[in-house]
């Protein structure tokens, strides 16, 4: 996905569905307990293509 992001004009990804709040400052796990899945606003969402064909949504964050 990373290499898709400069032909679509972006510089980050983040995808729908994705649980962004960690489950403490020191720990990779996200929060299990009162998370709200991320999604994305209308007029930034945006469609890749993973390698093996399926696709994902999310916000893209385009270029300043």
């Amino acid at each position: 996905m990373r290499s898709q992001l400069t032909p679509h004009g972006l510089v980050a990804f983040v995808a729908d569905g994705a649980v962004l709040p960690r489950a403490s400052g020191h720990r990779d796990e996200p929060l299990t307990s009162h998370a709200v899945p991320f999604e994305s606003p209308e007029n930034l969402r945006v469609t890749l293509s993973l390698s093996d064909g399926s696709e994902v949504s999310g916000m893209g964050i385009p270029e300043a």
